[in-house]
C-alpha cells in the first residue's frame, strides 16, 4: 500500500476516534489516557530510572526540602529560558 494512502487511513481514524473522545466524561477520559500512559512515555527520564513521570512527580513534590525545590524551580527557569532563547532563535526574534 502506498505511503500517501496508508496516511489517509490513519488520519480517518484519528479523526475517528478523536470524535468518539468528544462526548466521554472526564472518568472516561482519564481512564484512556492511563491506558495510553502504559505503552507511550512522556519522557526520557522515565526509561532512565524506570519509572513513570507522575511518581517523579510525586516524589519531587513530597520533598519538604525548601533547597532541593528552588534547585529544582531554577534547572525549570533555566531550561525554560534556554528552550525560549533557542525558538526565538529559530523564529529570527531578537
Amino acid at each position: 500500500m502506498p505511503e500517501d494512502q496508508k496516511r489517509k487511513i490513519m488520519d480517518k481514524q484519528v479523526e475517528e476516534i478523536l470524535k468518539l473522545l468528544s462526548p466521554c466524561t472526564p472518568d472516561q477520559r482519564e481512564i484512556i489516557y492511563k491506558e495510553l500512559r502504559k505503552e507511550f512515555k512522556i519522557h526520557p527520564l522515565e526509561n532512565k530510572l524506570n519509572i513513570t513521570a507522575e511518581i517523579i512527580l510525586e516524589a519531587i513534590s513530597k520533598v519538604e526540602s525548601g533547597l532541593t525545590l528552588r534547585m529544582m524551580r531554577g534547572v525549570i527557569a533555566k531550561q525554560h529560558l534556554s528552550l525560549k532563547s533557542l525558538l526565538n532563535y529559530l523564529i529570527g526574534v531578537t
